[in-house]
């Protein structure tokens, strides 16, 4: 609904301001009901109402200073033009401004039962914020060596080619402690650990606007997000193998198993063709003669 859209832009500024160690905020909606729940003017009734206004609420207490109000709709231009970048904006006049995906609600239903309990670091784990999340660490992470090059300048240990070493990694920069990797043509990529690349490609090969696409089309709209690991085609093409519902709507395919393998007979005679002429004129001495015809090959 539009009310929870409304609120889920609430909690991930408060997120947001939250990370980048704001202590005083002022908030401005043009939604009259959520800037009334907040102030404690209107009761919220419905149950995802009331799961997420205890998390505001329990945001709205980090903060030294709080205030939210209201403010009309005609006021609101530059946040509508931020909510509508993929219409106002032609491709590329927005590389400066960072995107933030969020990949499912900030709340769940089995989950407004421990709303009052639950902290704010569980809250944003759950909120499924992509973009804004500090790499998780992880014992086969593929981007710990890169990243511990361009933070640190150290090399990996079992690194032998340092020389190739430094070349590929030529190809990645460290953004705020995450890293991306340079495009030919194209805003950076963000690199992906093994968990974060399963739940993107998810989202777009059967999320809200997916078409369960073959594996190569999924690695090619998924570079086109701006996300990136090495194995991005292999691990599209095994993930679309393993959907249960693009196996069972999947065209059955009536080719066979494998390549067809034509081989020359190794008996030439095995076959013969006969043409029936007609009976010939009989020569002098009552001779009959029978015309025949034979194809002859070599190798």
């Amino acid at each position: 609904m539009n009310n929870e859209a409304e609120y889920k832009a609430l909690i991930l500024g408060l997120q947001l301001a939250l990370e980048l160690q704001i202590s005083r905020i002022k908030v401005y909606s043009d939604s009259k009901l959520i800037v009334n729940h907040v102030n404690n003017i209107y009761t919220a009734r419905d149950p995802k109402m009331i799961a997420y206004l205890e998390m505001a609420k329990e945001l709205k207490l980090r903060f030294a200073s709080f205030h939210i109000r209201q403010i009309p709709r005609d006021r609101n231009v530059e946040a509508d033009a931020l909510s509508t970048l993929g219409a106002a904006f032609t491709l590329g006049a927005v590389g400066t401004i960072p995107f933030i995906h969020v990949m499912k609600p900030a709340i769940c239903q089995n989950e407004q039962q421990n709303a009052s309990k639950a902290t704010t670091t569980q809250w944003t784990y759950e909120a499924g914020i992509l973009c804004t999340a500090t790499p998780q660490e992880e014992i086969d992470d593929w981007r710990k060596p890169y990243i511990s090059w361009l933070r640190d300048e150290v090399l990996p240990p079992d690194q032998k080619d340092t020389g190739s070493f430094k070349m590929k990694s030529s190809r990645f920069v460290l953004i705020d402690g995450i890293l991306f990797r340079k495009s030919l043509a194209g805003p950076y990529l963000r690199c992906l650990s093994i968990q974060e690349e399963h739940a993107v490609m998810c989202y777009i090969h059967s999320g809200d606007c997916g078409n369960h696409t073959g594996g190569r089309s999924l690695s090619n709209k998924t570079l086109m997000q701006c996300y990136f690991w090495p194995t991005i085609r292999k691990d599209a093409i095994d993930y679309v193998k393993e959907c249960e519902e693009c196996q069972r709507h999947t065209p059955i395919s009536h080719q066979p198993a494998e390549h067809m393998h034509p081989i020359i007979s190794p008996w030439p005679f095995m076959k013969w063709g006969m043409d029936i002429v007609g009976p010939l004129t009989r020569a002098s001495e009552n001779r009959a003669y029978m015309l025949a015809m034979t194809d002859y090959f070599s190798k």
